[in-house]
């Protein structure tokens, strides 16, 4: 419910700029409509991983309609991964993140790279962009809103724990989320 009203403003910037062509237009609209559904329907406490990547792939297509050639992604989640029920939403704030901060400090190119495995027991997912990790001031309210929303979800669905790290790559930043298995 905390979808970036910036978001939505461009992309239906983006689809009145594509009006000249329908197939285009019928597309940015099919995305937008998915990524709008998943987060006002979102009631369960969990859900299927695979529906998230689902969204987070229109999500991203709609972001590359916004950005063009300044935006490119690549998701590799394999299936056994995507079956697993995790809290809801789970990816997107960390794609939002990633597109918002990843923006500030890329230049005029963000790459974006999605991927998860199972390992053991635990379903380990990240997002990494490429730019810099900017270490927000205490006084800058409004920073980091989504990633503190996304571990109070976590502990509160989960329990309390480290399930969220931050890592600062030579050209990238990755987050990563860690949590139990569970399979519907």
């Amino acid at each position: 419910a905390q979808l970036s009203p910036h978001f939505l403003f461009n992309a239906l910037g983006g689809i009145a700029a594509e009006s000249e062509r329908p197939r285009v237009v019928e597309s940015m609209v099919s995305g937008l409509a998915d990524v709008l559904r998943y987060n006002l329907s979102q009631t369960e406490a969990k859900a299927s991983f695979s529906k998230e990547v689902d969204v987070v792939k229109s999500y991203l297509l709609l972001e590359r309609v916004r950005f063009g050639e300044g935006l490119s992604f690549a998701i590799d989640i394999p299936s056994d991964a995507q079956a697993c029920r995790v809290p809801q939403p789970l990816l997107l704030p960390l794609i939002e993140n990633a597109i918002k901060y990843g923006r500030e400090t890329s230049g005029t190119r963000l790459d974006i790279r999605v991927g998860a495995s199972l390992v053991e027991d635990r379903l380990r997912l990240w997002v990494e962009n490429s730019g810099k990790w900017v270490q927000p001031a205490p006084a800058q309210a409004g920073r980091q809103v989504g990633l503190a929303n996304l571990i109070r979800r976590l502990e509160l669905h989960l329990g309390k724990a480290d399930y969220l790290k931050v890592e600062s790559l030579p050209e990238s930043v990755r987050v990563s989320v860690e949590l139990p298995v569970e399979f519907s």
